[in-house]
């Protein structure tokens, strides 16, 4: 960088001649320091950004679900880039200590190189383990999305003829014209002070009931002790007759249980119970399902790069007036 020189007169005693020394002010910043500093800015935020964006969305991906041995391949290969930024940051510093830790001729203290690459360092690093948090959180969201749509589709299923086992591969199902949920047959079942409540789906009121109920529209905390005013779901909805398979693992034995005490209650029967939550529009659910997961994951992205852009900002301007200090 180029230097300019302003005269500094020190008072000498009457009659002699003034004494003139020269001291050195940062010039402005010229065109090409300019240039390299605009790109610098550019490159801090939008790598990490990128990277948090690429991690997140790798983990909360349809391959990742279907294979997990994916996610661990994902994590080990970006731990692996921000190694090899915190190895480049550091040769780089050690690169300028042997050096003796002085400045080139075009190298200003704010756009030095190992300072860059320790900054893109630890930004990577806050956007790994940020990327590696959003995308675990949205990974469970969207695993409700995958566990449906990668099931079956069947329509116009008779609740009263079909039986559970024939349909165990379902995801999404339209049960006949007509079909409705038996409400005085809901039961409920109570764990970890959390109510699950299930109540059978039948055919329409002017077919007989089934032998064997085997579908169950379920749900938590949408009725009372013994499964009184169940609403869960689109009860209220007389159109509804559509059901999005639960495929909870966790829950599926408490909502067995309340099946059970179903059964004993009400004298019936359930050979290979199935759990839906009972809708209107399957598809419609589901695809309401994937859009606030997108919106999540975009929300989270703009705020990253909101907070990249700050930080590398702030730190700029932070070095540029630390020079005329």
């Amino acid at each position: 960088m180029q230097q300019r020189n302003i005269d500094v007169q020190v008072f000498q005693p009457y009659g002699a001649a003034p004494e003139v020394r020269y001291s050195k002010l940062p010039n402005a910043m010229g065109p090409r320091e300019a240039i390299m500093v605009v790109g610098q800015i550019i490159l801090l935020m939008a790598i990490p950004s990128a990277f948090f964006a690429g991690l997140s969305w790798s983990l909360l991906g349809l391959p990742a679900y279907q294979h997990p041995s994916m996610r661990i391949i994902i994590v080990a290969g970006s731990a692996s880039a921000v190694a090899l930024m915190i190895v480049a940051a550091l040769l780089s510093r050690g690169k300028w200590m042997r050096k003796g830790g002085r400045l080139g001729h075009a190298e200003p203290r704010h756009v030095r190189d190992f300072a860059w690459w320790g900054a893109l360092s630890a930004l990577s690093l806050i956007a790994f383990i940020a990327g590696l948090s959003a995308g675990e959180i949205l990974a469970k969201d969207m695993a409700a999305y995958y566990d449906v749509i990668t099931l079956s589709k069947y329509d116009n299923v008779d609740p009263a003829r079909t039986p559970g086992k024939e349909l165990n591969d379902a995801g999404r199902v339209m049960f006949a014209q007509g079909s409705r949920l038996s409400l005085e047959r809901a039961m409920s079942a109570k764990s970890d002070g959390t109510i699950y409540c299930v109540a059978p789906i039948v055919a329409s009121a002017s077919e007989p009931l089934p032998a064997i109920f085997d579908f169950w529209a379920v749900g938590r905390e949408c009725c009372s002790d013994a499964g009184k005013d169940f609403h869960c779901g689109a009860t209220k909805d007389n159109t509804a007759r559509g059901g999005i398979r639960l495929v909870d693992e966790e829950k599926g034995p408490i909502y067995r249980k309340a099946v059970e005490e179903a059964e004993a209650m009400h004298h019936m029967q359930s050979v290979h119970p199935l759990f839906f939550e009972w809708v209107a529009d399957p598809i419609g659910e589901l695809v309401f399902l994937k859009d606030r997961v997108f919106k999540s994951y975009c929300t989270y992205c703009l705020v990253f790069a909101a907070s990249t852009m700050t930080v590398v900002c702030t730190g700029y301007i932070y070095f540029w007036v630390r020079q005329f200090q």
